[in-house]
């Protein structure tokens, strides 16, 4: 089946601007063009262009309904929705490349007729949904329900969701209302038709405007990081991890930006929410931590107490920094106002 020769056997019933117009406005002449640039390029308005476009999509869509070819396309590709029944568009278009064996126009035309064919169900971009295909209409109608009450859930919660919690709420709703046990990567796709919601690498899925979900800068990405770690990091570390999360293809390209060491550790040292507890280690502001390295807690608990035991300051300074009982030992060495009796370290300042 040769669909750009179906294309140009169904385009005969236009005259030539009325075709040219259509293969401008849907990009099967390069790319697609908009109502403002066909209509500067033919000296007429914007809604004299709407007009003639709307003119000639009456005209093509009976010839697309009654074409048998594209009948039998159509109930092929709809197999590909399963076993939802829907699919995001850029999925479903991917599919049917790949099963379809398309060549990249091939896919465009197919698209196209894809918009107007009573066999499948286009539902265009809106404020809350992507474009997204399902194979009826009473089906589509269950998709926009169901995944509007997810969108309102994000709405109410404001914070990212665990992606565990995300699924099982998707499950239920496809269960419910379709009898269906979608796979992870199934729900993948019917939660990216909601144009406002993303996951982040590490699995939790909320609004794109959340810093945690689509950072706006580095200090985003490092608090974050920090944050899903637990505990203090090296700078490095950090580094590494932001490194190793451009790895991930299927999340925001916010997360897909380069940074050097410098930019990193700049970043670390101007911002209040990150305290440096240690030679190179950074934890959070909000997790109380001891400002300052390990040798400098050592001696501020000296010069406080005075006089305590080598044990006691040991547990006091591990717990807050980490820090090596060997490193622990070297440091003490290196003050000259402290003396050792028996078990006690005594501050003489």
């Amino acid at each position: 089946m040769r669909l750009s020769r179906i294309l140009d056997n169904i385009l005969q019933v236009l005259d030539n601007r009325e075709k040219d117009v259509i293969l401008r406005r849907y990009g099967l002449k390069g790319e697609s063009e908009s109502l403002s640039e066909i209509a500067n390029y033919y000296n007429l308005t914007r809604e004299r262009i709407r007009q003639i476009q709307q003119k000639s999509i009456s005209k093509l869509k009976p010839l697309i309904a009654e074409n048998e070819d594209l009948n039998y396309l159509f109930q092929e590709a709809k197999k590909l929705l399963e076993p939802i029944g829907s699919r995001s568009a850029k999925s479903f278009l991917q599919l049917v490349l790949k099963s379809f064996n398309l060549q990249d126009f091939e896919l465009k035309v197919f698209r196209f007729f894809s918009l107007f064919s009573p066999q499948i169900i286009f539902h265009p971009s809106d404020e809350i949904f992507d474009n997204f295909y399902s194979r009826d209409e009473d089906l589509s109608q269950v998709i926009r329900h169901s995944l509007k009450k997810i969108y309102f859930y994000f709405l109410e919660n404001k914070e990212p969701v665990p992606e565990d919690l995300v699924f099982k709420i998707v499950l239920q709703e496809v269960k419910t209302h379709l009898n269906q046990e979608p796979s992870k990567s199934d729900i993948i796709d019917l939660l990216s038709i909601l144009k406002t919601i993303n996951r982040n690498p590490f699995n939790f899925w909320g609004l794109k405007n959340h810093p945690f979900i689509e950072p706006r800068c580095l200090k985003d990405k490092i608090y974050l990081i920090l944050k899903t770690n637990g505990s203090p990091m090296h700078f490095m570390d950090i580094y590494k991890k932001l490194k190793e999360l451009r790895e991930f293809s299927d999340i925001s390209s916010t997360w897909l930006k380069e940074y050097n060491i410098n930019s990193l550790r700049n970043e670390l040292i101007r911002h209040s929410d990150f305290v440096l507890v240690g030679k190179g280690f950074y934890g959070l502001k909000e997790w109380k931590l001891v400002e300052g390295t390990a040798k400098e807690l050592i001696l501020k608990i000296l010069k406080e107490k005075k006089k305590i035991k080598k044990e006691e300051l040991w547990q006091i300074v591990s717990s807050e920094k980490q820090i090596k009982k060997s490193s622990f030992y070297v440091y003490l060495k290196q003050f000259k106002k402290i003396k050792q009796i028996n078990d006690y370290l005594i501050y003489d300042g």
